[in-house]
């Protein structure tokens, strides 16, 4: 199935992106009522509700032990399992690998896919048993009308391009999916029958915060409320950060100091950094928008936030990215500032974890019902044959974080799990929960050693009493895997790292957990295995 990629543009300088706002209490709780229509399948056949029961389905994963049988194939290929008789095909794991890939993201793999295949198919024949069908005739006019729009998005060239780089002709792709999101509504519907119908969802319905609520969220991120609004201007030079001017540092500065002579002359700011900055916000005359302390470039972020008034210009300044002159548009601290935002970012984070627990409940609810229908189904899985380029693999499922060679780093045996913030950070706090609440359950179980180094206040938050400072072996590994010394920085293990979050801009704490898990989990068989 054709592969539409999306990829997100970012500004130079800045690094992190506007928050969201919510829907009101009064909103969500109409979202909760059962609706009497039928179902707009020409609305929600493309939908995110088909993705979310996709995840569901493939994390849905249960102990069962199955019999394994040699090489098997048929006259349609080969055959990798079979759910009480009914052969899943190698060739069709690989085109829904594809097509979910693409929806989903590079966390998707053969492993996942082949799971949600297998646990699809025992859903499928019960859904057959209880008699379940769903109105297939208005699903493909809802496909169908996707399709119209995906040809208005996308060049009939570009559209024959990609059908022929992944063999499959336009009819073949049209019926795949279609017969997919049947068989993902046929799902649904057994699923909202049966073991869905039971989840109160009046429990989750109410995001509203009060003004207490709000303020004591002011008065614990000082930093993250004291915000200025600048413009600026970059001029780059090869072998700056992103910088494609084929100019050396020498002619750059020299070009700055041009600029900053103009601007002295009672230049117009706007007009200056239209014709002359090689930042993207150049078409915006340079104007960045407001942002707080950690969003920028720590030399950037100095000179900005020294400005004391309106229109005040900054000296040259010298980052990663080039040469910046900065413009103070205004500054903001107070409460009566911020309330109205802070209140709809309350709303949004409680609204996300509602969400995440209602997930978390139907992932239990599918794996339990899954556990029961398999111990009644006979799943037989194959050898993969080499010779067929389509064999599912099973990767460790860590997606996000970066291997480094050498020895993995123990204490008493125990791989060393470590998490470097800062308390202001809105990034740490966005994770900070997960992380400790997924380290603390392999503490507890002695597998491992874990700290959550807070860099502000010398303090590890997973113990109970406040440190009066970081170890300087501990700060030098924080230094080793992020010379930048940017945050969140995750070393687990010595052996797997990453800078920066992997699922935030999906809001996706699930999948976090999982990574960590995945890291833990391999760490701790490596260790075992040494």
């Amino acid at each position: 199935m054709p592969i539409i990629s999306i990829y997100r543009g970012t500004q130079m300088v800045r690094k992190t992106s506007k928050k969201k706002s919510t829907k009101s209490k009064s909103s969500n709780k109409k979202t909760t009522k059962k609706s009497e229509k039928k179902v707009d399948y020409e609305k929600y056949v493309i939908s995110g509700l088909v993705i979310l029961l996709i995840a569901l389905i493939g994390y849905a994963i249960v102990n069962v032990v199955v019999p394994k049988e040699d090489t098997k194939t048929s006259n349609e290929g080969e055959v990798l399992v079979s759910v009480n008789n009914v052969p899943l095909y190698a060739h069709d794991i690989d085109k829904r690998f594809k097509y979910l890939q693409a929806q989903m993201g590079p966390q998707v793999t053969k492993e996942f896919v082949l799971n949600h295949s297998i646990n699809q198919e025992i859903l499928l024949q019960q859904a057959k048993i209880n008699g379940v069908t769903v109105d297939e005739e208005q699903i493909t006019q809802g496909v169908d009308q996707w399709l119209v729009e995906l040809k208005t998005q996308v060049s009939d060239e570009q559209l024959q391009a990609i059908l022929i780089a992944q063999n499959i002709t336009f009819e073949e792709f049209r019926n795949d999916t279609i017969k997919m999101y049947i068989e993902d509504y046929i799902v649904f519907t057994l699923l909202n029958q049966t073991i869905f119908k039971d989840i109160n969802l009046d429990e989750f319905a109410d995001v509203s915060v009060t003004d207490e609520e709000i303020e004591q969220f002011y008065n614990n991120n000082p930093e993250q409320f004291n915000q200025v609004d600048a413009s600026h201007i970059l001029i780059c030079y090869e072998g700056a950060m992103r910088c494609e001017a084929n100019r050396t540092k020498e002619e750059a500065k020299l070009e700055i100091e041009s600029i900053y002579e103009k601007l002295k002359e009672n230049g117009n700011f706007e007009d200056i950094a239209k014709e002359y900055s090689d930042c993207p916000s150049a078409e915006n005359g340079g104007n960045l928008g407001p942002f707080s302390k950690g969003q920028m470039a720590p030399e950037f972020e100095v000179a900005a936030f020294s400005l004391k008034y309106e229109n005040q210009l900054s000296d040259i300044v010298e980052t990663d990215f080039g040469y910046h002159i900065i413009k103070l548009n205004s500054k903001k601290s107070d409460f009566k500032d911020f309330k109205l935002e802070i209140s709809m970012q309350l709303q949004y984070n409680n609204q996300q974890e509602a969400q995440n627990q209602i997930r978390l409940i139907q992932e239990q609810k599918i794996s339990e019902y899954l556990e029961e229908l398999k111990k009644d189904s006979d799943i037989r899985y194959y050898t993969a044959n080499p010779n067929i380029k389509n064999a599912v693999v099973s990767p460790s499922g860590i997606q996000t974080f970066n291997v480094k060679e050498g020895e993995i780093c123990t204490e008493n045996g125990k791989p060393i799990i470590r998490l470097f913030s800062t308390t202001s950070c809105p990034h740490c706090s966005w994770i900070s929960e997960t992380y400790e609440e997924t380290v603390m359950k392999y503490v507890k179980e002695g597998k491992i050693v874990a700290y959550h180094w807070k860099l502000d206040i010398d303090d590890d938050s997973l113990t109970s009493e406040k440190e009066s400072y970081i170890p300087e072996e501990e700060k030098s590994v924080f230094s080793e895997f992020n010379p930048r010394h940017s945050i969140p920085t995750f070393v687990f293990g010595c052996k797997y790292y990453r800078v920066g979050n992997g699922y935030e801009q999906e809001k996706d704490l699930l999948l976090e957990k999982r990574e960590f898990i995945a890291v833990i989990e391999s760490l701790l068989e490596e260790v075992g295995s040494s």
